[in-house]
């Protein structure tokens, strides 16, 4: 019993740091300017529209790019 409730509280923490993650990428990306959002390859569309999906990859090569 305690390994599934351990399993399920997992899941459910995950889910929730999901969302916060998700939350606070589209507020950061709400407050750039267009030629940014363009240089990471959004628009300004796609941020009001929440159509971004932003891997390890694409975040590591955007810093990579200001150093």
């Amino acid at each position: 019993m305690k390994n599934t409730f351990l399993v399920k509280a997992g899941k459910f923490i995950s889910a929730a740091f999901d969302k916060i993650a998700v939350s606070r990428t589209r507020q950061a990306l709400s407050m750039l300017d267009d030629r940014t959002l363009n240089d990471i390859g959004f628009t300004r569309q796609q941020v009001i529209n929440h159509e971004f999906n932003i891997d390890g990859d694409t975040i590591h090569s955007f810093l990579s790019s200001l150093r």
